[in-house]
């Protein structure tokens, strides 16, 4: 099994996780529960994606750089680097968190408890983030399928077995997920497992401060994108509607996620600068988009129902809902041409030129439904694809 075929499983099954619990709370938790979850786990999110930008990135890119030792103590202690080298990410995390929890649920002790364990969620899976990213440039890249299946497993038994617990209290479930990454971790490793923290790695230091800064602007405009109405629109839209918007996008991220497979099979080759790579790219582009378009949309109703059966299906959102999902498809695709290209000043204001609008949107036109939250998305997504296609045509290197 080549490192390509490897990188996509790997990828297929850490994708499929947060989809798979959120299936399982849809159907075993109260609409309450199921919504503050929905809206509260876009702060893992946030915090994964800046970690990935601010030391992950960073890491892997300058990888060759680094002597043996620092290689081996990355790999060998990726906790510790995580608790060390990321304590921008986790205070940015963790303000938002407090924010959104303390609108929600008010202040109390309760409130501090929630903030406490989505902390340790945040650090514990994002360090299996690094650890597969890191598996991918050892000889043991299949270990990264190990560590994404012991994630998925673990958790799975611990949301099913422990769903009563997440009921009466939904922070639960970042414990849960928690446990899940630190004994993934536990069982991958062939070191002890420690978690002292010691003073900052010079050699992280220096790569963090030399990396491009647009990768890291990206990240609030990529989260905006996918999750402004989920984190925020609980604030003023009702639990029911919330709980509904968070079923609709999952069946969008379903069709999304193509693109990081894509993504992991292509990247290498669109470093060639070519017509004919790029015609080869569009192929399973358009392919895969197609397929993802007529079976979920012929099987609507079949799939609604299925996946979430205490849900109402509604057809005029569903539509809307795989535009949403067809648009971010195709400029997640163009950015990643420009990705393999290094014209991170692409990808930023492709990013930002949707957030900017869902921005304006949310704040001065707000959804009081469903249908206009995804639409809003849709808008968004839509400014994005055309700021690509811009700079495809244009400003393509």
């Amino acid at each position: 099994m080549n490192k390509i075929n490897i990188s996509v499983i790997d990828q297929v099954i850490y994708s499929a996780t947060p989809f798979i619990l959120f299936l399982i709370l849809s159907n075993s938790t109260n609409v309450s529960t199921f919504a503050i979850l929905s809206s509260t786990y876009t702060v893992n999110i946030l915090f994964t994606s800046l970690y990935q930008a601010y030391l992950v990135e960073p890491v892997i890119t300058h990888w060759d750089k680094l002597d043996n030792d620092s290689r081996n103590s990355i790999i060998n202690k990726n906790l510790k680097v995580s608790l060390q080298e990321s304590i921008l990410v986790q205070i940015i995390s963790m303000l938002f968190a407090s924010i959104l929890l303390v609108n929600i649920l008010g202040f109390s002790s309760s409130t501090l408890l929630y903030v406490l364990m989505m902390w340790l969620s945040g650090i514990s899976t994002s360090t299996i983030f690094l650890s597969r990213r890191l598996s991918y440039l050892s000889d043991n890249s299949h270990k990264s399928i190990y560590i994404s299946s012991s994630y998925l497993f673990i958790s799975v038994i611990l949301i099913t077995v422990f769903i009563d617990f997440i009921n009466d209290f939904s922070g639960y479930f970042y414990l849960f997920i928690s446990v899940s990454a630190l004994l993934t971790n536990f069982i991958t490793s062939k070191q002890k497992f420690d978690v002292s923290v010691e003073s900052y790695s010079i050699y992280l230091k220096n790569i963090i401060k030399d990396y491009r800064i647009y990768d890291l602007l990206t990240v609030p405009s990529g989260w905006i994108l996918s999750n402004m109405y989920l984190a925020l629109g609980i604030l003023y839209l009702n639990k029911i509607h919330i709980s509904e918007l968070k079923t609709y996008m999952m069946i969008a991220s379903i069709g999304l996620a193509i693109h990081p497979i894509i993504h992991n099979v292509y990247i290498v080759k669109l470093r060639n600068k070519s017509k004919k790579t790029l015609k080869e790219y569009a192929l399973p582009v358009a392919g895969f988009s197609s397929i993802y378009l007529i079976v979920f949309w012929f099987l609507r109703e079949s799939i609604y129902s299925v996946l979430f059966p205490t849900f109402l299906f509604d057809s005029d959102v569903y539509f809307i809902t795989l535009i949403y999902s067809l648009s971010g498809i195709l400029w997640l695709s163009i950015s990643t041409i420009f990705r393999a290209t290094k014209q991170g000043r692409a990808i930023f204001y492709i990013y930002l030129t949707g957030a900017l609008g869902l921005t304006i949107l949310f704040f001065f036109n707000s959804a009081s439904n469903v249908y206009e939250a995804i639409l809003h998305h849709t808008i968004s997504s839509s400014l994005s694809l055309l700021t690509a296609i811009y700079y495809l045509i244009f400003k393509y290197e």
